[in-house]
């Protein structure tokens, strides 16, 4: 997906670390599902996948590798692949390999020999190759993209190492060539194949992820006294615990127990002594505290509360980090709304 939710929760957490050294964190491990940019009607639960090889591989690639690897560019997690699948449907073929002849050519480059800068010869040679990838989506009888990935139907051009003599460098065309244009073909594959994988994996795919939030507590002095704020990031704690997994939410019970931690972290924000360094509660640990509604706000998908907490965080710590979390949760609203637009009653 575009951004990436586990970047926004350790950015969040880095900066909140910094605010003072006496800050200690525990982790929780928090399962999600990453939702696609453009997804389909949600009663869309199937897809159906096609791959066509040439008849003969040219280039003598393994048969099964290739279409192994195109089956695998062609799914879409997150739904299940069904020959009888007919409302959406993903069609992938592989051409062979061409490639035109080596072209020979003097190039002339400017080094430094001394104290004098003098031109100097070398020969190379040119090839020009394409390894042509098609794709085509169909959503419900229609296609929404289709092409060549990477423009891979056009001709691409390739210059070889330089070489001091034409001697050396035909020595080299004799032992190396097929060894050459098999590592391009399998760059070009690769890298084809993958837009293909990459397009579907952002547009529609469900992803599931898991990673680990730190929740930071603030460590109990003779002269300071954090039981009260360390009782609110226990309670953090174990709302994180409750996210589960589901498309589009961490569930209720989660959004029930965060909303019950903003509040007392809210109340505990009012305390800040924006002016005095030395208070208990002074403006580097309101941006922790302030930063930590913006991750649990964050996960409840309520991103306007996120962003004004994000923004408090950051006017408290004097670091210009929120242009980046603006666009973290900008992408992911973006993508919340689209998704619950696409459910089907």
């Amino acid at each position: 997906m575009k951004t990436r939710l586990l970047s926004l929760v350790a950015l969040l957490f880095i900066t909140s670390m910094s605010f003072a050294q006496n800050l200690q964190k525990e982790k929780v491990k928090v399962k999600y599902i990453a939702l696609p940019s453009n997804p389909v009607p949600s009663n869309i639960t199937t897809y159906s996948r096609r791959v066509q090889l040439p008849s003969s591989i040219a280039d003598g690639s393994s048969r099964s590798t290739v279409e192994s690897r195109l089956k695998s560019v062609a799914s879409i997690p997150g739904f299940e692949l069904s020959e009888d699948a007919n409302d959406l449907k993903v069609y992938v073929r592989s051409s062979n390999f061409y490639n035109r002849n080596f072209e020979s050519r003097t190039v002339e480059v400017e080094e430094k020999r001394g104290e004098e800068k003098v031109k100097v010869k070398y020969y190379v040679y040119d090839v020009e190759f394409k390894m042509p990838i098609y794709y085509e989506i169909t959503l419900k009888g229609e296609t929404v993209s289709s092409g060549y990935a990477n423009n891979s139907n056009d001709y691409k051009k390739k210059t070889t190492q330089r070489f001091k003599t034409t001697s050396e460098r035909y020595e080299w065309y004799k032992a190396k060539k097929s060894e050459y244009l098999k590592g391009i073909r399998e760059s070009e594959f690769s890298a084809n194949t993958g837009v293909i994988q990459s397009f579907l994996t952002k547009n529609y795919a469900f992803l599931n992820k898991e990673f680990n939030v730190p929740v930071a507590f603030v460590k109990t002095t003779k002269k300071k006294n954090y039981d009260e704020l360390n009782a609110i990031s226990t309670k953090m704690v174990n709302a994180l615990n409750l996210v589960v997994a589901e498309r589009g939410t961490c569930g209720k019970a989660y959004n029930d127990a965060a909303a019950k931690v903003i509040e007392e972290f809210s109340a505990l924000l009012e305390k800040v002594d924006f002016k005095n360094k030395k208070a208990l509660y002074n403006k580097k640990v309101g941006a922790y505290i302030a930063a930590n509604i913006g991750i649990l706000a964050f996960f409840q998908n309520d991103f306007e509360k996120a962003t004004e907490m994000l923004q408090l965080a950051d006017s408290y710590s004097k670091k210009s980090f929120i242009d980046e979390y603006k666009k973290q949760i900008g992408g992911r609203a973006a993508r919340v709304e689209k998704y619950q637009a696409s459910i089907v009653q």
